[in-house]
């Protein structure tokens, strides 16, 4: 099985960028709720502590949760997956979309965040978790009812042209000079 998971659970991948931010704890606690049987990926980053808090955890959780530190791995792991549960960071966003992996988003830096995270959830591709919500329901949710749905929305939302076109603006505005 690919990424080393277990292939008969859903898979949920958790990141929180390079340096494992995000409470990714609370995350892998709340997932304790969840009554499917997962199989769950951390990507720690370079956060030692959480990778050996989330080692600790895995001893103990009735889902199959593997957990890795920093890794260029992460289109593999994306492809891997069938949830992943992030931050609205711009390149994580877009990652996703790439893969047509389906977002639940939680706690974005207000600004330019939240602006990812009101996009991926208008477009469909998305669940935006707000402050009080709880995380089990969303997932169970997400992943018995809407995921065939929320892969196509993240397929429509990535914009494969878009580095074409970003060559094709700097060229022109370098043309102008």
């Amino acid at each position: 099985v690919q990424a080393g998971l277990s292939g008969d659970r859903p898979t949920v991948l958790l990141m929180g960028g390079g340096l494992g931010l995000g409470d990714m704890e609370a995350t892998l606690a709340a997932l304790e709720q969840v009554q499917l049987r997962l199989s769950v990926l951390v990507v720690a980053g370079h956060n030692a502590a959480l990778e050996e808090r989330a080692r600790a955890r895995a001893a103990h959780s009735h889902h199959a949760i593997s957990v890795r530190g920093y890794t260029h791995d992460v289109p593999v792991l994306m492809r891997a997956a069938d949830l992943l549960i992030t931050k609205p960071g711009a390149l994580t966003i877009s990652e996703a979309f790439a893969a047509g992996l389906p977002l639940l988003l939680h706690d974005p830096i207000p600004g330019p965040e939240t602006e990812n995270a009101v996009y991926a959830t208008r477009c469909g591709a998305a669940v935006w978790l707000h402050p009080g919500e709880r995380m089990a329901p969303a997932v169970e949710d997400i992943l018995t009812h809407r995921l065939p749905a929320m892969r196509r929305a993240a397929r429509d939302c990535a914009r494969e042209e878009a580095a074409q076109r970003v060559a094709e603006i700097l060229t022109e505005m370098l043309q102008r000079k």
